[in-house]
């Protein structure tokens, strides 16, 4: 496998990753939250990568077991592990001695574990952002002791390190929500370009029976009080992600939502669902990789496009929608390149055929 930034290839074809974060392990929701996972649940959600098109996923240093990796390599979805953000791994500069002996440990422990599943596409050693030369240089030596055959990237952001050289990612967002003329106009940050290694248009609000049981069926209801509202931003991230706001006024504004207590508890889902295909389709049939949330491990209401009982949102529904509109061929723009077509099948596409 050759990667080298925007380009993907494998066995001399191109590949497009079109992915998520999470899915059993991984950014945005961890194990299940009472360490129940089954084989079945793994096997569901699975099923869910790859009903919704998807090709990748990201594991951010809570690692699938046995059971899910067998069953990534049996579907043919690739994966990409890589440490924990936001706590100790990636604080490398912080370490303590013993730090440095867990690191090295694991490491080795994780390159021994998945070096020879063929789902395995590469493995990003320093999490959101790059670690310290001297932890570099321990994790490089372990994955070149160990025989790591696949690439390693110092981290899902474009920092380039001396020691990994540029990663050819990108990790700007956007985490909130924004209007859909964002992705095509945008060609700095998070716009619809490049490989994008964390994408949601923040809350991804769970059907209306996943919210009554995770909040209580009094606290579904629109307008919310402010009692409502703390029940729901305990079900949000932490700062800045802590509450709903953002996402609320666009609704408010561009679906129409009314804002007075004659709304029905339903007529805010109602309308989220016909924001969801503008809030969450528009960038992804454009970046040259992408990699979405997919999967709360938790009562959660941000950025997954499934709440913790497995089950689809509206947002996922509509990205579903979207390669199906997308497949077999995508336009993807570049920055500064004219949009190529890329086919989703070997085949080349009818537009280039004699």
């Amino acid at each position: 496998m050759r990667c080298d930034g925007r380009f993907l290839q494998s066995s001399a074809l191109p590949v497009m990753l079109l992915s998520a974060i999470a899915c059993g392990a991984g950014s945005g929701g961890a194990r299940d939250m009472m360490l129940m996972d089954t084989p079945a649940r793994e096997d569901r959600e699975v099923a869910l990568v790859t009903d919704l098109g998807l090709n990748a996923v990201r594991f951010e240093g809570k690692f699938a077991s046995d059971h899910l990796m067998d069953a990534l390599d049996d579907a043919g979805v690739l994966v990409i592990p890589g440490w924990c953000c936001c706590d100790q791994w990636e604080r490398s500069w912080m370490w303590l001695d013993e730090h440095w002996v867990v690191a090295e440990g694991s490491m080795l422990d994780q390159s021994r574990a998945l070096r020879n599943h063929p789902s395995v596409l590469a493995f990003w050693y320093g999490s959101d952002s790059p670690p310290v030369p001297e932890a570099e240089a321990l994790y490089l030596r372990v994955l070149e002791e160990t025989r790591w055959p696949n690439p390693r990237q110092s981290s899902a952001s474009e920092q380039p390190t001396e020691a990994g050289g540029p990663t050819g990612l990108k990790m700007n967002g956007p985490y909130e929500w924004v209007p859909p003329n964002y992705w095509a106009l945008d060609t700095r940050a998070g716009g619809a370009w490049g490989f994008s290694t964390e994408i949601s248009p923040g809350p991804a609000v769970p059907e209306i029976e996943s919210l009554a049981r995770m909040l209580g069926p009094e606290n579904v209801a629109w307008p919310r009080s402010a009692d409502q509202e703390k029940a729901w931003d305990f079900h949000c991230g932490g700062e800045p992600f802590n509450d709903t706001h953002v996402f609320d006024e666009a609704l408010v504004a561009i679906a129409e939502v009314p804002t007075t207590a004659l709304a029905a508890d339903s007529t805010y889902l109602l309308r989220l669902d016909l924001e969801a295909p503008d809030a969450s389709t528009p960038g992804g049939s454009r970046h040259d990789s992408n990699l979405y949330w997919l999967s709360m491990k938790d009562d959660a209401s941000d950025w997954g496009r499934t709440d913790w009982y497995a089950t689809p949102s509206s947002e996922f529904a509509a990205l579903q929608g979207l390669q199906q509109v997308i497949a077999p061929e995508v336009a993807v723009l570049g920055p500064d390149a004219a949009p190529p077509l890329i086919s989703r099948r070997l085949a080349p596409p009818p537009c280039q055929r004699a």
